[in-house]
C-alpha cells in the first residue's frame, strides 16, 4: 500500500510540473510572437510607419489573446542622437495551486537609427 502511495503522489507531482511547465511554454511563446512582431515592424522594409507601431502591437496582442497594456510600450525619438527606441514590457502570470501567483516579467528594447 505504501508504494502505490508513493507512485500516486510521484505521479501527481510530475503531472503537475508538466502542467506548469506547459503554461510557462506558452508564456514564453506569447513574448517571443509580441518580439518577433515589433522587430519586423522595426525592420527597413516594414511599411508600418514607427508612430503607429504601438497601435499595430496591440491590435496583434489581441487578435492573439496576449495580454499586452498599451501603458508597457514606449517610444522614443531621440533627434539629437538620430536614434528611435522601441521598449515594452510584457507581464503575466500563473497561478501555483490556484492560490498564490508566479509573474513574468519580460523586456524588450530595440534601438534603429533616426533615418533609414
Amino acid at each position: 500500500m505504501g508504494k502505490i502511495l508513493g507512485w500516486l503522489i510521484l505521479l501527481v507531482i510530475i503531472g503537475y510540473a508538466g502542467y506548469i511547465g506547459i503554461h510557462f511554454l506558452k508564456i514564453r511563446l506569447d513574448f517571443s510572437d509580441i518580439r518577433d512582431k515589433a522587430e519586423n515592424m522595426l525592420s527597413p522594409t516594414s511599411p508600418v510607419r514607427f508612430n503607429n507601431i504601438p497601435q499595430e502591437l496591440m491590435e496583434h496582442a489581441k487578435n492573439r489573446g496576449i495580454p499586452l497594456k498599451k501603458d508597457s510600450i514606449k517610444l522614443f525619438i531621440d533627434e539629437w542622437d538620430g536614434y528611435k527606441v522601441l521598449s515594452f514590457k510584457y507581464i503575466d502570470s500563473l497561478m501555483l495551486f490556484n492560490k498564490k501567483p508566479i509573474y513574468f516579467t519580460y523586456t524588450f528594447c530595440e534601438t534603429v537609427p533616426l533615418r533609414r
